[in-house]
């Protein structure tokens, strides 16, 4: 699944794909918003609550959620929604057997086969179900554990030697629930001995709403704009139990069969193949799936009820490949359909395994929360993320799609066909679809450089995310996780992508496919995936254990600093050390409350791959994780280059001569230092000095060049880091100094690329992030050709459409420097449009207005689901917050409305924390400060998000201490 809630990947089709950059203070300074804003929009991650085994029942563990500071970096789109299954309080009674009392189902029944029917009342919005499970017991036993979640079992369950339960009948004494573990229990009156059983269990539950298990949602029907419902399922990780009572354990796979009765004006879909259709009457009708799916885990079934039409092609093997939409949106799905063959196809030559099963549907569900899930068979996507149009979907928004759909087909292999063992492996799923993702889509998309992209879109992510004391591993102890975050997505397929590079491509997928043969169906953990890689990949060459085991068993990661030689002044010194954000902190030591010790003292054995001034040919140093220091050839008076290709996982910290020396050679030619160096010069030079490491005008040294740069990924990484300096400085006089630096490295790229759809995906893509850049500090060229563009839009929105390259420019300056009537035409837009992409990128760009008056209609409307949906209304308030004109008008609005507020949300403090996000000075200080004074809230909650609020503002002052000056004087001079 695409991160959760990191969806599997990110969606980047609309707006900025912006980070946290100024690492020590953002993580105070955007804290409390990003968790409340991923809380609304996707979920919490969390894994199942820790509890303790009693009773001598065999059991495999529990799962308990350690601190993480993920959420604080989790951007959203790539990645599945992770929410802990619903569990009752605590009892202080005891369970009435003890087994109850584990976490995981005893490991004395294992099922083998599910056969089960659902009855879907579209009505109602209810679900009826007979679920006959087939399942071998190995030693004697009178009680029968399965998970349930919602579910009420209304009759007593059946237990049965005989499939059909016409003999062999043993009699039940009691059956009942115990909420705290999800679990359904049924006693028997005499053992079991060692065979083969069945169970019967014959239920009903409501649709979840909560778009986790089987659940409901509701969309505009395009031909007559009603309301329709529809269903649709998110099983992953601990939902199965909604839908049917089951061994909800990913080691406890089986097969499965199903029918599917709905109302005759509806279809259904489910992981394998439909082999009968019955008419059954009464406005009824009965989706039969008779063959069996392959040996699968139970989180990897997927439903879907609704009135969607399909497109279809084959793969060259003969798998049936569908993709299945909204009828308005079927033309919009040719491009997923042509890469979900190919790719497809990629992956079974790659692996050499072909792809498992005889269709392969992809589903474009208008309400999901994750960004993709990769059921076997049915795999289901967010509707921006399966549908292309040209002039709604951007060069970004294109990477997103293709990627996504690589992301969930790796998992057909890593996931599907292998499965984690337990949730604390969540890596060898998740880890090897992110790394997959781009992988598997560059030979189908070459133009996009996704490999060269793999730098921005996960290891610059991952690096941020994993400088916390309070990370975590990426494989955890079994009793913390899952979690569906960057450390297991991002760092994870970094790492992979650091250990190709090192050992070979073709000793890492000889590895890779004997680890895939070695567990066919099956499960594995890390160390299994370690004893295969080494047996094919590296025989009698190195501990493969040892090299990957500090990766992936300890938090962090390394920076490498280097120093000369003082002994050889044609050589350098490498050191390592843990980079965490606070650089007083020590390195050595878990952070206070982390659960996680580190089994190697923070050390890595590191790939250092480098070039320099007087070669570009690429050499490796391996820095071994025992040794204290490790030389490297440096030539005197020259540049060097460490990380080449940012191929490892880790910073480097050169001496101030190097970075000096560097920022002078991008100026004389751009072109000696690769894409992807470019862009990891400035992302740990930017994140050193906003860490206080270095002082701040050498990464801003190193943007002098930018003015030559038409290549994305360093413009990204300097985009991102201005726009957070932009956000700081808005409302002060240093901004004008800022401005005119930044117009005049981002005005000349910004003359080149103009507005215009041409060139490849890098060209595209680095002419949105420089014309934003250029329009936004006033260029006025940029400006102007937006206003005229959007002008001409609104006059004909056919023949004058505009494509996603630019849209969103368009929208913004064509607001920002326009007045009320193009803002009331996009708002109207927005109203009616279906494209989900397009409304989201309309609502930001109506907060770039400069008109007070109209910013207070927005927040005005915002509070009116009439005129903007309820969901959307702290993204309005964030947005308009970003704009300096609305920045204190949003304060004073929330001031004036606050007994609304609490009522409508139940607290203030949300609020509160998106509206004071950008205050920086003692005036607003105290201005908040008397707020939390005259409107107390009593709850914890609403306590903590006081205390970040206060601490954020004192955060951003102390910024402006420690930067504004000697960035405007920088900026002056240059």
């Amino acid at each position: 699944m695409p991160e959760k809630k990191i969806p599997d990947v990110d969606y980047k089709g609309g707006d900025d794909d912006k980070k946290g950059c100024f690492l020590s203070y953002t993580q105070i300074a955007i804290a409390v918003v990003v968790v409340i804003v991923i809380t609304v929009a996707v979920g919490l991650i969390a894994g199942l609550t820790g509890r303790s085994a009693s009773g001598g029942q065999t059991s495999t563990g529990g799962t308990t959620v350690a601190p993480t500071n993920a959420m604080s970096t989790t951007q959203m789109a790539t990645n599945k929604p992770t929410v802990k299954p619903t569990m009752a309080p605590t009892s202080p009674v005891p369970p009435p057997y003890p087994a109850l009392a584990n976490s995981r189902l005893p490991t004395n029944i294992k099922p083998t086969e599910y056969y089960f029917e659902l009855d879907v009342d579209m009505t109602a919005l209810t679900f009826t179900g007979v679920n006959v499970i087939q399942f071998n017991v190995t030693s004697p036993t009178t009680l029968i554990i399965v998970h349930v979640d919602g579910i009420n079992v209304t009759a007593t369950p059946q237990v049965s030697t005989d499939r059909y339960f016409n003999t062999g009948m043993q009699q039940v004494s009691t059956h009942g629930t115990y909420l705290r573990n999800n679990y359904h229990y049924t006693v028997l009156t005499n053992a079991i001995s060692s065979g083969t059983y069945y169970v019967k269990y014959i239920y009903s539950a409501k649709l979840a709403s909560d778009l986790n298990g089987l659940y409901k949602y509701q969309y505009t029907r395009a031909s007559d704009r009603a309301t329709v419902w529809a269903v649709a399922s998110q099983l992953e990780d601990f939902y199965a139990r909604r839908v049917l009572p089951s061994f909800d354990e990913p080691a406890l796979k089986a097969t499965f069969q199903c029918n599917i009765t709905v109302p005759s004006n509806y279809s259904a879909l489910w992981n394998t193949r439909r082999t009968g259709l019955v008419d059954l009457g009464n406005n009824k009708k009965r989706y039969e799936f008779a063959t069996k799916t392959p040996v699968m885990s139970t989180y990897l079934m997927a439903f879907t009820v609704d009135d969607f039409v399909s497109i279809q092609g084959n793969t060259t093997q003969g798998t049936l490949v569908r993709i299945f939409s909204r009828p308005s949106l079927k033309n919009d799905s040719q491009y997923a359909l042509g890469a979900a063959i190919n790719i497809t196809e990629y992956f079974e030559g790659l692996f050499g395994i072909k792809y498992q099963m005889a269709k392969q549907d992809h589903v474009s569900v208008p309400r999901f929360d994750a960004g993709a899930m990769e059921n076997w068979g049915l795999i289901l996507y967010r509707e921006e993320l399966l549908s292309y149009n040209k002039y709604y979907i951007n060069s970004n928004g294109l990477e997103s799609i293709v990627t996504v759909i690589s992301h969930e087909l790796a998992h057909m292999w890593f996931g599907n066909y292998v499965t984690l063992s337990w949730w604390n492996h969540l890596w060898l799923n998740e880890a090897f679809a992110n790394l997959f993702q781009n992988f598997g889509a560059a030979p189908y998309e070459p133009s996009m450089f996704l490999m060269e992209q793999f730098v921005l879109d996960s290891v610059h992510r991952a690096l941020a995310t994993d400088s916390s004391p309070l990370s975590h591993p990426i494989v955890p102890p079994a009793t913390f996780g899952p979690f569906f975050d960057r450390i297991t997505y991002q760092k994870g397929g970094s790492v992979l992508r650091m250990f190709r590079d090192y050992v070979s491509h073709d000793k890492f997928f000889a590895g890779l496919r004997r680890y895939l043969n070695d567990y066919a169906y099956g499960n594995a953990d890390t160390e299994q995936l370690f004893t295969s890689l080494t047996a094919a990949a590296a025989p009698n060459a190195f501990n493969i254990s040892a090299f990957l085991g500090p990766w992936v068993y300890q938090m962090g990661y390394p920076v490498i600093s280097l120093v000369r030689d003082v002994s050889n002044g044609n050589q350098g010194v490498m050191t390592q050390a843990r980079y965490l954000n606070n650089k007083d902190a020590n390195p050595s030591q878990e952070g206070t409350g982390s659960p996680y010790v580190s089994p190697y003292g923070y050390k890595w054995t590191v790939p250092v791959k480098y070039y320099d001034q007087s070669s570009s040919t690429i050499r490796l140093q391996v820095f071994d994780m025992n040794s204290a220091s490790q030389t490297v050839p440096w030539p005197a008076n020259s540049w060097i280059k460490l990380n080449a290709q940012q191929m490892g996982v880790y910073r480097v910290m050169y001496p101030t001569d190097n970075w000096n020396r560097l920022a002078t050679a991008l100026q004389t030619d751009l072109n000696v230092l690769q894409n992807t160096d470019r862009a990891n010069l400035l992302d740990d030079a930017f994140t050193f000095a906003f860490t206080k490491r270095m002082i701040i005008t050498i990464p801003l040294s190193l943007t002098k060049y930018m003015f030559k740069e038409i290549d994305h990924l360093p413009w990204n990484v300097v985009s991102n880091n201005f726009f957070n300096i932009q956000l700081r400085l808005s409302n002060r006089q240093s901004f004008q100094h800022f401005a005119k630096y930044y117009m005049n490295i981002s005005a000349p790229p910004a003359d080149r690329l103009q507005f215009l759809d041409t060139g490849g995906w890098m060209e595209k893509s680095a002419r949105y992030t420089v014309l934003n850049a250029a329009c936004g500090v006033g260029y006025i060229p940029c400006v102007n050709n937006a206003s005229a563009i959007l002008a001409n839009y609104i006059k004909d929105k056919v023949a004058n459409n505009v494509p996603a390259t630019y849209r969103t420019i368009v929208f913004r300056y064509g607001i920002a420097y326009g007045g009320v009537a193009e803002w009331d035409a996009l708002y109207n837009e927005m109203r009616q449009t279906l494209d989900i992409t397009d409304r989201g990128r309309i609502l930001y760009a109506l907060s770039y207005s400069r008109q007070p008056w109209v910013l207070r209609r927005f927040l005005n409307y915002s509070m009116d689901p009439s005129k903007i949906p309820a969901t959307s209304t702290l993204a309005v308030f964030t947005f308009v917050t970003r704009n300096p004109i609305g920045r204190y008008l949003a304060w004073d609005y929330f001031r004036e409305n606050q007994a609304f507020i609490k009522k409508k949300f139940g607290t203030t403090r949300t609020l509160l924390s998106i509206v004071t996000q950008y205050f920086n000075d003692q005036f607003r200080y105290d201005e908040v400060q008397r707020y939390i004074t005259a409107y107390p809230e009593a709850t914890s909650a609403a306590k903590s998000t006081e205390t970040i609020v206060l601490a954020r503002i004192r955060n951003n002052m102390q910024y402006l201490t420690d930067f504004e000056q000697l960035m405007t004087n920088w900026f002056m001079q240059n």
